[in-house]
């Protein structure tokens, strides 16, 4: 029989229940044959039970119709007298017992105050301890506890306040709320779940960097390495006023040092906010940092959840130095926090590729910047002197990595490009032989359609994944499209490297190394070619930023399999994967989902922007928290399967993968420059390559080593390593800042002058209407939110205006984006 503990949460249901489901429920929780036994003589409720003086009286009857059940319930002799099994028996008797003590016990407290415990739980204490509870059981037994109250003294378990909460975030407030009106005393309200997410106090502000919130964060999780990972979408320009830090959210905040100023629009004046409204820029894009915790243990079962380190409003308009300084901002904070930041990460933008080839030294010479010295904690790589092949400086502060599906995508453009002219050896290399097959061959061969080889998305992955597909890449073999193959066959090595969650450590060295191999060959192979002119060369190749990132981000693949061979890093690094920016695609996509049922919007302001980010944040803690709790009554939350094949794969990837010795690592990258020499024979590139002395990987390498630093920038940029002081940082405050200093200068200036008389020196405003329904604007305001009104005259009358709707009043246009990504990308610059 079930422990009797089992029991408690359904003695109130039990009652109710009569025939088939009487019998399931006594066959589940008494057993098989004991159900049986009640079956038979049509017991079939607890009210005919507790009147049976004996059960097990019908085995005296001598009849076939029992002789089974007889045999598998009793001992029999050959006089057929019988003695029931002492373990029927006794669960019986329990069961019995159990239903009577219930029956007394609910009699006796009829008359009592509702303050004792339940008859269930009274019970449930006299038979035996309840030691672990399921969170079906937590559930009923709140239920009923409730159920025996009024509904302003419902109370709840901190689970059920937890499943509250996750589920209201995740079906939404409809849904929610249907669920909790017709299952009274089994949910808490709206107010109760609002009030539990604050004492969680995940609230993010804009321009916020939660370090401590971090810290804790990593603590609960047992990690202290961490990647840092940076994107931006697009966001509706729309300027709201947040009632609880008392500022106005969608004007682009001004850079000091690189990083977004806190709290920077606050104002007691309405002069002021007109003159922002006029002067500064509004936020058309959301910037989200991100932090991918490192499991430090190879044991844990833990999933770490990418957390948000802030969120804010801007209009892109940074540059390569901005973003590095707010790199070594969020470095060095998480030194001081004893939280190892390993690298950083983003799509393949310019700036960002130009600020990761500062930090690493990556052929761009910075005269200026130091980013080693005093820093004890940079990571040392091992790099041999002999590997001609390695171009990285080996003492590093911190790695660098691009995107890997935006890498990806972007060299698939230029497939797509109408200037570029690709050509590898006289063979030209176009969409133009997919679309061939499309036109002359059936779909079942190629699973192929023509958005798949001109998607109108440019960032469409999975038709990237589609056109490198085995049967794709055959069919392209058959119509003698070599170079066109080539291509394709090295943009899947990327997305095995660099995306693909099952590909081994030892399979993403060799397809990695092998894929800038294949283009440092092809680049070499246009350099010596002198019947071409540079724009011509250019042309014919992908796009430098798509060269630098398939090179940067090899090179720190490989220090990291060093350094985790090493014992420098933990063995979970070996999940280069998730080193990319897609964590920040994922919050975006997720902030968008997060909509009503009864509304379309899949878009946001900065302000709702971050009102989505505190519930995603509460969401992933919760869901971080549960799957940590190994106890019964933890909460289980769906898991897509591509998920599940992750989390099999991680596994694999860091515990038991065997550490790569230098020596395995150089037979890898050997391997991989004779298989990018196969790829190269069949368009008898090699033998260009052998006419220059070039068919060689120490050659090659020193070749494209002298090339790329020939071609290296210099950037003169001052980017301290430790963090800028206060005073330093007044030169570098963008023009935004002067707007914001000079735009209201002589209106202060006049409230300087008549502090006497605190009526001068207000906003006057001339209508011709004199009610104002519909619009926060009154006569008389509570005091005590006097911070939320601005004092103006309106026709000569002084008025309280709520600075929500003063907001809304200077807001000329109204903004909307598409629900489309790809017209939403181009809406997002148009903007008013």
């Amino acid at each position: 029989m079930t422990d009797i503990n089992d029991l408690s949460p359904f003695v109130d249901i039990i009652s109710s229940l009569s025939g088939d489901a009487f019998y399931d429920f006594v066959k589940q929780f008494v057993g098989a044959d004991e159900a049986e036994i009640l079956k038979i003589q049509q017991i079939k409720n607890t009210r005919i039970l507790l009147r049976v003086p004996d059960v097990f009286s019908f085995f005296a009857i001598k009849n076939s119709a029992i002789n089974d059940l007889k045999e598998r319930a009793c001992f029999v002799n050959e006089d057929m007298q019988y003695v029931v099994k002492a373990g029927i028996q006794s669960n019986i008797d329990l069961f019995i017992d159990f239903l009577k003590k219930h029956q007394e016990l609910k009699s006796s407290v009829q008359d009592k105050d509702d303050g004792k415990l339940d008859s269930a739980n009274a019970v449930a204490q006299n038979v035996m301890p309840n030691e672990s509870k399921s969170f079906a059981q937590i559930f009923i037994q709140n239920l009923l506890k409730n159920m025996k109250k009024s509904s302003n003294n419902y109370k709840f378990d901190d689970t059920i306040n937890k499943f509250a909460s996750a589920l209201h975030l995740l079906a939404g407030h409809h849904a929610y709320e249907f669920i909790r009106i017709n299952l009274s005393g089994a949910l808490p309200s709206a107010t109760t779940i609002n009030k539990h997410n604050e004492y969680i106090d995940l609230r993010l502000r804009e321009c916020e960097f939660r370090f401590d919130s971090l810290k804790n964060y990593l603590d609960s999780i047992d990690s202290n390495f961490v990647f840092s990972s940076e994107d931006s979408t697009g966001a509706i320009k729309s300027i709201s006023y947040d009632s609880t830090d008392d500022c106005f959210i969608g004007f682009c905040s001004p850079l000091i040092n690189g990083l977004p100023s806190m709290s920077k629009f606050k104002t007691e004046n309405y002069y002021e906010l007109e003159q922002w409204s006029k002067h500064v820029n509004r936020s058309s894009l959301v910037n989200a940092h991100l932090i991918e915790p490192i499991q430090t243990k190879a044991s844990s079962q833990v999933h770490s959840r990418p957390y948000v380190l802030s969120a804010y409003g801007t209009d892109d308009k940074v540059t390569a130095s901005d973003i590095l300084r707010r790199w070594l901002h969020i470095y060095n904070q998480c030194k001081e926090r004893d939280i190892h930041v390993v690298g950083f990460s983003s799509d393949c933008a310019p700036k960002y590729l130009k600020a990761m080839r500062l930090a690493l030294r990556f052929f761009t010479r910075a005269p200026n910047i130091d980013l080693i010295t005093g820093n004890e904690m940079h990571l040392n790589i091992d790099i041999p002197p002999t590997w001609s092949f390695f171009f990285m400086n080996n003492i590093q502060p911190f790695l660098c990595m691009q995107d890997g599906i935006h890498l990806i995508t972007k060299i698939r453009n230029r497939l797509l490009s109408s200037t570029a002219k690709l050509c590898m050896n006289g063979h030209d290399i176009g969409v133009n032989y997919l679309l061939h097959i499309l036109e002359n061959y059936s779909k079942i061969e190629h699973n192929l359609v023509k958005t798949d080889v001109i998607p109108h998305d440019r960032q469409n992955y999975s038709s990237c994944v589609k056109i490198t597909s085995d049967d794709v890449l055959n069919l392209l073999n058959q119509i003698d499209a070599k170079a066109t193959y080539a291509y394709l066959y090295v943009l899947k090595l990327l997305i095995l490297t660099y995306v693909k969650s099952n590909t081994s450590i030892k399979d993403r060295l060799l397809f990695g190394w092998t894929a800038v191999f294949f283009y440092r060959m092809w680049w070499s192979s246009l350099r010596v070619n002198h019947g071409l002119s540079s724009q011509d060369k250019d042309k014919a190749f992908i796009t430098k930023s798509a060269f630098y990132s398939a090179e940067i981000n090899i090179h720190c693949l490989t220090s990291i399999i060093i350094l985790v061979s090493a014992g420098r890093l933990p063995p979970y690094s070996l999940n280069t994967y998730l080193f990319s920016s897609q964590a920040c695609e994922a919050t975006f996509r997720t902030a968008r989902s997060l909509t009503g049922v009864f509304s379309s919007i899949t878009n946001f302001s900065v302000n709702e922007f971050m009102n989505k980010i505190e519930k995603i944040s509460i969401l992933n803690h919760i869901k971080s928290s549960e799957e940590s709790n190994d106890t019964t009554y933890s909460l289980k939350f769906p898991v897509h399967h591509k998920h599940r094949r992750n989390e099999a794969t991680r596994s694999i990837n860091s515990q038991d993968a065997l550490p790569l010795t230098l020596d395995d690592i150089e037979k890898i990258v050997v391997t991989a420059y004779h298989d990018a020499e196969l790829i190269m024979k069949d368009l008898k590139l090699t033998e260009t390559m052998k006419k220059h002395k070039l068919n060689e990987l120490n050659t090659l390498s020193s070749f494209v080593f002298t090339q790329l630093t020939k071609y290296s920038t210099i950037d003169y940029s001052a980017v301290s390593s430790i963090d800028d002081e206060d005073e330093d940082s007044d030169d570098d405050d963008s023009n935004n800042n002067d707007i914001l200093t000079d735009c209201s200068e002589n209106e202060r200036e006049s409230d300087e002058d008549s502090s006497e008389n605190d009526n001068q020196g207000l906003y006057h405003l001339t209508v011709s209407k004199q009610t104002f329904h519909g619009m926060k604007i009154y006569d008389v305001i509570n005091p005590a939110k006097a911070n939320h009104y601005f004092k103006i005259f309106i026709n000569d009358k002084p008025k309280y205006i709520h600075k929500q709707t003063a907001a809304r009043m200077l807001s000329i246009n109204k903004n909307s984006l598409s629900s489309d990504r790809q017209i939403r990308v181009q809406q997002t610059k148009i903007q008013n």
